[in-house]
C-alpha cells in the first residue's frame, strides 16, 4: 500500500486496502490450482494464528 497518513483519512485507507487485496486475489487466481491451495492454507493458518495470539497491552 502507499504511504499515506491513514489516521486522518480512513476512506483513503480502505480504498488502498481494497486495491491491494484485489491485486493479491487477481495474482492468486492466475496461479495453478495446487499452488492456490497451498497459498490459501497458509493464509488460513496465519488468520487463525492472529486470532489466537495473545494481545499485548
Amino acid at each position: 500500500m502507499k504511504t499515506i497518513n491513514y489516521i486522518q483519512d480512513t476512506k483513503k485507507f480502505w480504498q488502498a486496502h481494497k486495491e491491494s487485496r484485489d491485486a493479491i486475489d487477481r495474482d492468486i487466481a492466475h496461479r495453478p490450482s495446487a499452488e492456490q491451495r497451498v497459498i490459501n492454507a497458509k493464509m488460513r493458518a496465519n488468520h487463525t494464528a492472529m486470532r489466537n495470539a495473545k494481545k499485548i497491552a
